[in-house]
C-alpha cells in the first residue's frame, strides 16, 4: 500500500521470494495457514492486479513440509521454472529447490536454455530467487558463481532475492 501510494499506481504483478510463512512455526498446518493469510492479503488488495507469485523458500521445505504436502495453499507456491511472459516483461521463478542453500546445476542449465530462447533484450526479465547470489559473512549460496556467469550474459535480466536475514548485510536493498 505504501509503495503504491508513493508511485501513484497499482502493481500488475508482485513476487514474494520465499519463506512465506513464519520461521518460528513447527507445525506444517500452522505454517500453511500463515502462508494462506499472506496470500489472502495480496489477493484481496486493490493495489495488486493479480494474486501475486509466491515462490518456494527453504522454510516451505522445512517448516511447511513442502515436498510432502498435498495442501491446497502449498499447491499455489511456484517452483523453479515457472514463468510469466508478458509483452512488457518476463518473470522466471528460481526459488529454493530444497531446504539447503544451494543452486542446482540442472536448474541453472534450464534457466540458461530459457534465457537463450526468451531474453532477447526487448524487455526486462526478472529472475526471482529465494537465495541470493552474493556472500555475506559466512553465509553463501552454493554454486552461485555458476548462476552469476549465466545471468551476466543478459544485460536485461534483473535478479531479485528474498533470503536476507539482516539489514546489516551490505547488499541489502541495493541494486548491483
Amino acid at each position: 500500500n505504501n509503495v503504491s501510494t508513493k508511485i501513484g499506481a497499482t502493481f500488475e504483478n508482485m513476487a514474494f521470494c520465499g519463506d512465506n510463512g513464519s520461521a518460528n512455526t513447527y507445525d506444517s498446518n500452522t505454517y500453511w495457514n500463515y502462508v494462506q493469510e499472506a496470500m489472502n492479503v495480496v489477493a484481496n488488495s486493490n493495489k495488486v492486479e493479480g494474486e501475486g507469485i509466491f515462490i518456494a523458500g527453504n522454510h516451505e521445505y522445512q517448516n511447511g513440509s513442502f515436498g510432502s504436502t498435498s495442501n491446497a495453499t502449498a499447491a499455489k507456491i511456484k517452483t523453479i521454472g515457472y514463468t510469466e511472459n508478458t509483452s512488457d516483461y518476463a518473470i522466471y521463478v528460481f526459488g529454493a529447490a530444497s531446504g539447503s542453500q544451494s543452486f542446482n546445476t540442472s536448474d541453472i542449465n534450464n534457466l540458461s536454455t530459457w534465457l537463450k530462447n526468451n531474453a532477447n533484450g526487448d524487455k526486462p526479465v526478472f529472475v526471482v530467487s529465494h537465495f541470493p547470489i552474493h556472500r555475506f559473512n559466512d553465509r553463501a549460496t552454493d554454486n552461485a558463481q555458476a548462476l552469476v556467469s549465466v545471468l551476466n550474459e543478459y544485460p536485461n535480466v534483473v535478479f531479485l532475492w528474498g533470503h536476507n536475514h539482516t539489514l546489516s548485510d551490505s547488499h541489502y536493498d541495493k541494486v548491483h
